[in-house]
């Protein structure tokens, strides 16, 4: 993970005022952080099987989360429309897949792929 971030890095050096205005509009957009609050704050895997709380909050996760949606920022309200959905479906994800999925656990550039994947998959049988 941090040669990816390392690499992110230098490519921003490159980046022009279009990409900075860009991702900018991306990160401010009120509806996707309230869904990135209502996620990765309220529902993050815990250490016991089946619980979760705040403070077992992973980055990792959080990270899948903020990647997620910004794949769906065009269907931002139906996004927070669905947030207890949303809830529900994150929860099944910590369920259903192998314990340190989504804790960064294994953190090699596939495991945060199926990470990102696995959440942008859900976030699209929410929305369809």
């Amino acid at each position: 993970m941090a040669g990816f971030l390392d690499l992110y890095m230098v490519r921003t050096r490159r980046f022009t005022d279009e990409d900075i205005l860009g991702l900018n509009s991306c990160l401010s957009e009120r509806s996707n952080w309230l869904i990135v609050s209502t996620v990765s704050c309220c529902f993050v895997p815990g250490t016991a099987k089946g619980r979760h709380g705040v403070r077992d909050h992973k980055l990792a996760f959080a990270d899948a989360v903020m990647v997620g949606l910004s794949g769906h920022l065009d269907a931002a309200e139906k996004l927070v429309a669905r947030a207890d959905q949303i809830i529900k479906e994150t929860q099944r994800l910590f369920e259903t897949n192998v314990p340190g999925t989504f804790t960064g656990q294994k953190n090699t550039k596939k495991d945060v792929q199926q990470r990102i994947d696995l959440f942008d998959k859900m976030l699209t049988q929410v929305l369809a």
